[in-house]
């Protein structure tokens, strides 16, 4: 991961920098996209669902962020896929 990402979560964990949030999720949000794609097609769930995580998604982004733990150094993209797989699924099953 690059200085200037690592720099932003941070910022972000530390100074509740809401500019940096804004870049992460610019930045990170390709890789949860790539999640919804693939629950959408092995799920087969409609369109509005497919928004459901989107929005939802979204709204949980800066929670996620926050937890993410730079010293333990699992890839960024590795954390958000698992961590919004397993929010991703309480959501569907009701929980979230």
């Amino acid at each position: 991961m690059d200085t200037e990402l690592q720099d932003y979560i941070r910022r972000y964990q530390q100074e509740d920098d809401q500019e940096c949030l804004q870049l992460l999720l610019e930045h990170c949000w390709p890789y949860v996209e790539t999640l919804i794609g693939e629950l959408a097609t092995t799920t087969e769930m409609n369109e509005d669902t497919v928004r459901e995580l989107r929005q939802k998604g979204k709204t949980r982004f800066p929670f996620i962020m926050s937890k993410y733990q730079l010293e333990v150094l699992l890839p960024l993209q590795t954390f958000l896929y698992n961590t919004y797989r397993f929010y991703f699924r309480q959501v569907l099953n009701g929980q979230g």
